[in-house]
Parts: structure tokens; sequence; C-alpha cells
């Protein structure tokens, strides 16, 4: 595309396509996530040449552009194991097989918790509230570019439901309660569910970009910020059984300086690798909220007249404001002040910035990459280790299969109370 033609698209819509490509862009990303990746392309590096290294770097790319790659993982391991002489390569391909199952479960997870969180408080039986479906204004989807991508995709394989979203009008029996003028429930593999107080015609503007950030934390940028913490949670049980598994390669296999270094470098990229989840959890939460910012502060119903300015403003006010008022000892204080940082940052360089990254991008990340390369480099592991792993995996592989299949009926069985719950609330009413 060129230049001229990128500008004039709307601004919504290049934050999205930057962010989406700039998540293309760290292809070293599966090999850090389940660490051990990583170390196979350092003992990789130390048994072929240049070529051969270089080579794996644009299967990792491949890989991570390319997600139906992913199925040919497995596959691809098999045949390069047993019919080429490259058996560690066959380990990285096998290995990297398992951040589907990975993948899979993070977002069983993130749907099991919204289903839950529905079922336990709008749509539980017995709740005090009553719902309206209503009518979905086209300028609505169309205002977010991943949602309208997601459509299109529905239409064509003819899914059952191809609504990116649905919204719902709830009324509290009590109608001096205090709710949201807007909550969000984004669902995998489901529109995503907005409920509002009033309709979309009495919204005003803040209350239309409380409903617009509602509305980003479903849409692909926004569900990849939220799998990206699961993503590292879901690791924390396994880093201690990982990091003893390979330093018994790095001790066994290697002798001299050549082991101690190994395994020096092992712990500092373990010790990294840690520090870098942990930081990554403890700031998803926030960071999630400013993606959501960002994104409906771009929305196309806010250019003309550059509305947002005066909406970043506002929300930046009444968050400075919501600050003063706890203290910061309060879980939601950093959240708060970020916020309110990032918004200013906006306001002062006169346009909305790319914001947060739904991808790993702590610099711990990077050096712990680095270092497990290079500890798989100076492990110097024979080739007969290389059978020991393959073995090792060829047990976790098929294990994650049926894992994978487990939490996709698991996920089949929560998307169906969600739809009984909804169909049941909606019928009280009619």
């Amino acid at each position: 595309m060129k230049r001229e033609e990128w500008a004039k698209l709307p601004v919504g819509v290049r934050l999205t396509l930057e962010r989406l490509y700039a998540t293309d862009v760290f292809f070293w990303m599966p090999t850090i996530a389940l660490a051990f990746p990583a170390f196979l392309c350092g003992v990789i590096a130390a048994h072929e040449s240049i070529r051969w290294t270089f080579g794996v770097c644009v299967v990792l790319f491949l890989v991570e552009r390319y997600a139906i790659l992913i199925l040919l993982e497995a596959p691809l391991g098999f045949i390069m194991y047993y019919f080429s002489f490259h058996p560690w390569l066959a380990c990285l391909f096998l290995g990297l097989s398992l951040n589907f199952w990975l993948e899979i479960r993070c977002r069983y997870l993130h749907t099991r918790k919204q289903v839950n969180d529905l079922l336990s408080d709008l749509l539980a039986p017995g709740s005090p509230y009553s719902f309206e479906e209503l009518q979905v204004p086209s300028n609505l989807v169309e205002g977010f570019f991943t949602y309208q991508i997601k459509q299109g995709l529905s239409r064509l394989i003819r899914l059952p439901d191809d609504r990116p979203v649905r919204v719902f009008r709830f009324q509290p029996s009590d109608q001096e309660k205090s709710t949201n003028a807007a909550v969000s429930f984004p669902v995998e593999n489901y529109p995503s569910l907005i409920f509002v107080r009033v309709r979309f015609e009495d919204l005003t503007h803040g209350q239309l970009l409380q409903l617009y950030h509602e509305l980003a934390h479903g849409t692909t940028e926004g569900t990849m910020m939220i799998t990206r913490g699961l993503r590292w949670k879901t690791l924390a049980p396994f880093g201690f059984l990982l990091f003893c598994a390979l330093s018994a390669l790095c001790f066994s296999a290697t002798h001299g300086w050549h082991r101690w270094l190994s395994l020096g470098l092992l712990i500092a990229a373990s010790w990294f690798r840690r520090r870098g989840a942990k930081f990554i959890a403890e700031w998803n939460s926030t960071e999630n909220e400013i993606l959501a910012d960002s994104i409906a502060l771009a929305h196309q119903d806010f250019e003309a007249n550059e509305k947002w300015k005066k909406l970043a403003e506002s929300l930046a006010k009444r968050l400075e404001d919501e600050a003063k008022l706890i203290t910061k000892g309060d879980p939601k204080y950093f959240t708060i002040t970020e916020r309110a940082c990032y918004l200013r940052k906006y306001l002062k360089s006169g346009r909305i910035l790319l914001a947060e990254l739904p991808q790993d991008l702590d610099p711990r990340l990077f050096l712990a990459f680095a270092f497990y390369v290079l500890s798989g480099y100076y492990a110097s592991l024979p080739n007969a280790y290389a059978g020991i792993t393959f073995q090792t995996l060829l047990v976790l592989v098929p294990l994650s299969w049926l894992l994978i299949l487990f939490n996709l009926l698991q996920t089949s069985w929560w998307l169906t109370r969600l739809r009984t719950a909804l169909d049941e609330k909606l019928k009280a009413r009619a």
C-alpha cells in the first residue's frame, strides 16, 4: 500500500493494522513461552551451520505469521526426525507444537471467566435485571476493523450466528441502583456481549466512549492482550520442572568450563524469564485498559473536529479525580493513574499513539531468549540426547492434543450454558 493510500485510512484502522503487524515481527516469542524451544535454537546453532540457524529463524517467523502452519509442526517434526539428519530441528518443531495447546487453554480460561461472570450476576437465576436486545447500528461495527473481519469470516464459513456483537439494554429492578453505563463480556467463538443502561440515541458522548471502550476489549487486539496475561499464569506451575529438566541436560552432557557456563546462562535465562513473566502478569490488566482507551478514542465517530481530544481530556480529568479519592495501596490506583498518564500523552502529542501492543515486549524476555540460546549453544549436547528429548516430546505432544480436545469440549459446554441463559432471559421479557 502506498503512503498516500495509508494516510487516507481511518486512524482506528491504521492503529489496528500496526498492532497486528507488530505481533508478527517478534517471531521468537513461541520459543520463549515454553522456554525449551529457545534452548533448542542454541543447540541447533552449535550442531549446524549459520545457514541452518538462519533457516530456523525463517521457520519461526512463518509459524508466528501464519497460524495454519502451527498444525503442521508436529508432522514436520516426525518427518524431520525419521527421514533426515537433523534430529534437533525435529525436536524444535515438536516442541513448538505445544504452543497450540497453550493458546487453546488460554482462550478456554478467558471464555470460562466471561461466561461464569455473566451467569453469576446479570444472567443468574432470579437476577434483579430485565433485558431488551437492541438493534446494533451499522456505524458501531464499522468503527472496529477487526469486528468487520470477524463478521466476514463468520459469513464465509457460515456460522449459525455471524454477528460480531450483540447489545442488550438492561434495567435493574431498583431504579436507584448504581451501575455502569456500559459493560462488555468479550467471548471467544461467540458475539461479544455488550450491556447498556440506555438506548443508543440517548447515549451522551461520554457514555458512547465508555461503550466503545467496552467494545474494544472484544476486538482481536483486546482478546490477544487478555490471553497474553493468561499465558504466563498458565505456564507458571511448569517453570521449575522445566528448569530442572534443562539443568539435567546441561550437567550430564557437558564437561569442564562449558558445563558451568551453560548452567550459569540457564540460571540467568530462567531468572529473566520469571521476572519478565511476573511483570507482564501484573501489568496485564492495566495495559488492557490503556489499549481499550486508545481503540475507543480512535473510533471514526470521534475523528470529526477532533472530538477525541475533548473526550480524552474529560476522561483523564475524571480518572485523576478518582485517583485522589483512593490510597496508593488500592489495587485500582496504579491502573487509574497509568490510564490518565497515557491520555495526557495523547493530548500532548496531538494524536492517538499506538499505546500498548498485545505482545510480550518486556526487555527481560529479550534477554531471557538470548541467554537460553547461548545456554543451548554451550551445552554441546550430543545427538544421542536428541533421541531422549524427542521421545519425551512424543509423550507430551499427544497428551497436549487430548487436553486441547478437552478444553474445546469445555468451551462448547460453557457457550451452551450462555446461550440457554440468554434465551431464558429474553423469553421471560417476551
